[in-house]
């Protein structure tokens, strides 16, 4: 059982959607000009917001001795 978060651009989000219709989804989050991550899991409030090169390093850092 794993996960995958991807990027869409806001004009293929309904394509995107009909593409992965038969599987589970949701928005949680925007990509902004902030280079910063946020993602929002109960009434629209952000629950994680961390920078993209923290994100970057710390999904790097799972993969140093493979």
């Amino acid at each position: 059982n794993g996960r995958f978060i991807v990027s869409v651009a806001p004009k293929q989000q309904a394509r995107f959607e009909r593409m992965m219709r038969d599987t589970p989804i949701d928005c949680i989050g925007t990509v902004t000009e902030d280079q910063l991550i946020r993602m929002k899991f109960t009434r629209g409030k952000h629950q994680i917001s961390l920078s993209v090169q923290d994100a970057k390093t710390s999904y790097e850092s799972r993969f140093l001795h493979y």
